[in-house]
């Protein structure tokens, strides 16, 4: 479900974890299903600690636009955080999203109630701002997008 899933959602650019990864990740987490008529149609997997959980991967059944369309990965963010509230788990992380704030992803998150936070594995983001760019400029020109400083992110352009 996991590398479908990426595929579908990054093309080319997905990153697809190896199998000793996927073997590590399996061994210590939780796998979470979410089932339609008896099958597997999504699922998360997710490591806890004592007060919060990282959701390490989520996926659809071959990565089926339909299953998406139809609620399927909403239904994996609602029967995780379900499990997560039972154990009393009071802070997740479901992982990342581009900084642009119309971004689906991104949009989708805040839908739950998640805020983007400093990334605590990339200490430091370079980014260099080049409006000559064409399809930097359109991008900045369609949506703001977030930025760390001073500590805090705030929107750009505001």
């Amino acid at each position: 479900m996991v590398i479908p899933y990426a595929k579908r959602r990054f093309g080319d650019e997905a990153w697809i974890p190896s199998s000793g990864y996927l073997r590590a990740v399996r061994a210590r987490g939780k796998l979470l299903f979410v089932t339609k008529d008896g099958e597997r149609v999504a699922g998360a997997c997710v490591l806890r600690g004592r007060k919060e959980a990282w959701v390490v991967a989520v996926g659809v059944r071959d990565g089926d636009i339909d299953l998406m369309r139809g609620g399927a990965i909403a239904a994996v963010y609602g029967l995780t955080i379900g499990w997560a509230r039972g154990l009393g788990v009071r802070r997740m992380d479901f992982g990342r999203t581009s900084a642009f704030q119309l971004d689906g992803i991104a949009r989708f998150k805040r839908k739950w109630g998640m805020s983007p936070i400093r990334d605590p594995l990339s200490p430091l983001i370079a980014i260099q701002l080049a409006p000559a760019q064409p399809a930097l400029r359109r991008a900045m020109e369609r949506q703001p997008f977030m930025v760390e400083t001073d500590g805090a992110l705030r929107a750009y352009p505001r």
